[in-house]
């Protein structure tokens, strides 16, 4: 939805008390339903004055703060095209198995190593 058209939609919540924050949780796979509560939001015509977020949550919120008017479009195109490496492993045995080889046989701070992580914000994100 282009900003013309979003302006052009009553804000149902123009009432409310101002900041509107919209609050993103952290957690993986909520990341891409997310995108879906965003997609309907903007639908209904809601802007929020700020975004907080917290793992993949900050993600997302980076994505929609950077840049409002394709956020919804591009985080979609990110989550549907997203591969379960980027978070690690896929269920415990994968998790235990990536914290052998990548944090408790080294010096590495994390137990997932970073970099697809790494590579997907730097790929979609237009910001440093």
């Amino acid at each position: 939805m282009t900003l013309e058209q979003r302006q052009n939609i009553r804000n149902p919540l123009a009432h409310w008390p101002k900041p509107l924050a919209v609050v993103l949780s952290g957690g993986g796979a909520y990341g891409a339903v997310q995108v879906g509560m965003l997609q309907a939001l903007e639908e209904a015509g809601i802007v929020p004055d700020m975004v907080v977020g917290t793992s993949v949550g900050a993600l997302n919120g980076a994505l929609l703060a950077a840049d409002r008017d394709t956020a919804v479009e591009r985080l979609t195109g990110v989550w549907n095209k997203m591969d379960r490496g980027v978070f690690g492993g896929r269920n415990r045995f994968s998790l235990t198995l990536s914290a052998l080889r990548n944090g408790l046989r080294s010096n590495n701070q994390a137990l997932s190593s970073p970099h697809a992580l790494r590579s997907l914000i730097d790929k979609h994100l237009p910001v440093e």
